[in-house]
């Protein structure tokens, strides 16, 4: 009869290792084992601390919480992710109600989601893990993240311990008994009361979740309406503090106002520019559901008369950046100036972008970037995701369909020439001219996959559907079944990969991996757990 067995290998001692047989059944208990990258031994996130290593992620959306990741998932889920090198608190799911857990170095929790597809989150502040979410995209304001849900809502989520306000107008129509209930919870925080149609904070309790626009059937357009009311399929979101960029899956981008004051967003039609009062709590058009082509290059046109196709979009000075599936990059100007930020041409001229125009940035060229630096304007670019460092480099993920990998570039829009780190450059840096690109991570397949020790980010693959930076880390959200992490900044950082007692030095320009256990570089010191069978 034959029964299966684990053979623990032990490259050298120092560790305890116990594998204890019962029947046919194999059980294993072990100190800090390394898995070897083999996935069918992952395990999914949950309400309780894993380390990251151990899990299974096929990630969504990615955005910064201040020096840590949230992540969403295939699985109807939010994801936190320390990466801090602190301990952190968030408020999780206890059973029935919700607790404060401690999560540690390396480990990752779900902070919102039930792992289905209902019940739906609504207008009432509920636990966030009761719901059933689809996070498309994310987008965080200091405690409150902004989802876009992908059941036709945006969606806050207040992931801090204290409670937080948003600003909302209580539905009227055929909602009296949430309009009455969201009324007396205003009416509760002690502050002024507010007639029906007009903005009023809500109190957001820590762990709690509710719905902040959409649900309704009217399509938001020029005129501003009330964001319960309108009918929205939102795709990718995006911030300024409390304004609200949203990307609808029929090509237009929408501003919801979650300010506390009203804000003046331009719009140009027929060749004449006028500004439009958006109260708070309200949802107006700002790009897209025209009919004029984008890309023709650098030549501004009306942003409400033109026709897009945006799956991605960041914000940086009141400018939109958006990711476009037929243009490259677009950028529209929401604010007071008249100037274009994004300028990719090597002269650095000054292009004038009107309020309320957009422009094609990326030019429309047919040559693929490369790992040497090339003219933005020759390179063929159709971002899935796109995010903007504050020294003016755009980081670009791009999935190549025929060879199902991708890559991330780098393109310097800001005003002057720039340094990246790249693994084999003199001094591990690589000048980048104003207005050029380069490929910055991906090796042009899907393997060898980043692994739980350094490497250089050129001599990887990838298939990257999401990226995120801040304050010097890029985080890419790998389809391969892991979340990735560059260091671009000046110093080493310290990572845990395999926990909190097993800190790593990641150099700059290097890439590691922190979430799914993968294979890599293989350090001869694991403890690598082999299956066999015997007689």
């Amino acid at each position: 009869m034959k029964t299966g067995f684990v053979k623990i290998v032990r490259k050298f001692p120092g560790r305890a290792v116990l594998a204890i047989l019962m029947g046919a059944v194999p059980f294993l208990c072990f100190s800090q084992v390394s898995w070897g990258g083999s996935r069918e031994h992952l395990f999914y996130p949950s309400s309780s601390p894993q380390y990251a290593s151990q899990l299974d992620i096929e990630s969504v959306a990615m955005s910064f919480w201040g020096n840590n990741l949230l992540l969403s998932d295939t699985r109807h889920e939010v994801v936190f992710l320390n990466i801090s090198g602190e301990n952190m608190t968030v408020p999780v799911s206890g059973g029935k109600d919700l607790v404060n857990q401690v999560v540690l170095p390396g480990q990752a929790v779900v902070v919102a989601g039930n792992g289905h597809s209902a019940p739906l989150p609504e207008i009432r502040p509920g636990k966030a893990f009761h719901f059933g979410i689809l996070p498309l995209g994310m987008a965080v304001d200091k405690d409150i993240v902004f989802i876009a849900d992908g059941n036709g809502t945006i969606d806050a989520l207040n992931i801090s311990m204290d409670p937080r306000h948003i600003y909302v107008i209580p539905p009227i129509g055929n909602t009296g008994a949430i309009r009455g209930h969201v009324t007396r919870m205003i009416q509760r925080t002690g502050l002024n009361n507010r007639i029906l149609g007009e903005a009023a904070p809500l109190t957001l309790l820590s762990g709690r979740i509710s719905v902040i626009a959409g649900g309704g059937d009217k399509r938001p357009g020029l005129k501003p309406i009330d964001a319960f009311s309108c009918r929205i399929s939102p795709v990718a979101i995006a911030n300024d503090g409390h304004r609200i960029y949203v990307v609808g899956q029929t090509g237009r981008v929408y501003f919801l106002n979650e300010a506390r004051h009203v804000v003046d967003i331009p719009v140009k039609e027929n060749g004449q520019t006028r500004w439009v009062h958006v109260p708070t709590g309200m949802i107006v058009l700002v790009a897209g559901g025209g009919t004029k082509n984008t890309d023709v290059d650098l030549v501004p046109l009306s942003a409400v008369e033109s026709e897009i196709a945006p799956t991605s979009i960041a914000v940086h000075h009141h400018h939109i950046l958006l990711g476009d599936s037929g243009d490259g990059v677009l950028e529209v100007n929401v604010a007071g100036d008249h100037q274009q930020i994004l300028k990719s041409d090597s002269a650095a001229n000054i292009h004038p972008l009107e309020p309320g125009e957009i422009v094609s940035v990326t030019g429309s060229g047919n040559q693929m970037a490369d790992t040497k630096p090339m003219e933005a304007s020759l390179v063929d670019i159709h971002p899935k995701s796109l995010v903007e460092s504050a020294s003016g480099i755009l980081y670009l993920a791009e999935m190549d369909e025929a060879s199902d990998s991708g890559k991330v570039e780098a393109l310097n829009v800001g005003s002057a020439d720039a340094s990246v780190p790249q693994g084999g450059a003199p001094h591990g840096l690589t000048r980048l001219p104003h207005g050029q690109v380069m490929v910055l991570v991906g090796n042009g397949s899907k393997t060898p996959v980043p692994g739980i020790h350094p490497d250089i980010p050129t001599h990887v693959g990838i298939v990257p559907v999401n990226v995120a930076f801040h304050n010097g880390l890029l985080a890419i959200a790998d389809l391969n079944g892991s979340i990735d992490v560059v260091n671009i900044g000046g110093v080493n950082r310290l990572v845990h990969p395999m926990g909190q007692g097993s800190a790593v030095v990641l150099p700059r320009g290097r890439i590691i991996s922190l979430m799914g256990a993968r294979s890599g570089n293989r350090s001869k010191g694991e403890l690598v757990p082999e299956v066999h069978s015997g007689q």
